[in-house]
């Protein structure tokens, strides 16, 4: 008698983002939300990052060699003082991979 079992191994995503730290406070109008890349996989991968919000955002291409890790900075201005949040997307082609929240806080004082 033979017996077959076929296992379903847990994927695991090759490509993590996060956010660093999500809650951010800073002085003066400008700052860098700092997103955290790492690439557990032994392929290269190609993302756009872009981000938006209560403050102006932007957009900018993203290289992750493989098994690296890698911090991206996203600068954020504002016209004022004031709190809100932005939203970074991480896009693969026209696959969205991750969305990420920052709460920030720009006090306007330097």
């Amino acid at each position: 008698m033979v017996c077959t079992r076929f296992i379903r191994p847990r994927v695991v995503n090759s490509v993590e983002f996060r956010a660093s730290p999500a809650q951010v406070e800073a002085g003066g109008l400008e700052t860098d939300l700092q997103l955290v890349a790492i690439n557990h996989s032994a392929n290269p991968k190609s993302f756009t990052v872009t981000w938006r919000g209560d403050f102006r955002g932007g957009m900018q291409p993203l290289e992750l060699a493989p098994f690296s890790t890698q911090k991206v900075g996203l600068p954020i201005r504002a016209r004022r003082a004031g709190q809100g949040e932005v939203y970074a997307t991480v896009d693969q082609g026209d696959q969205r991979i991750a969305v990420i929240r920052f709460d920030v806080r720009l006090t306007g004082s330097e």
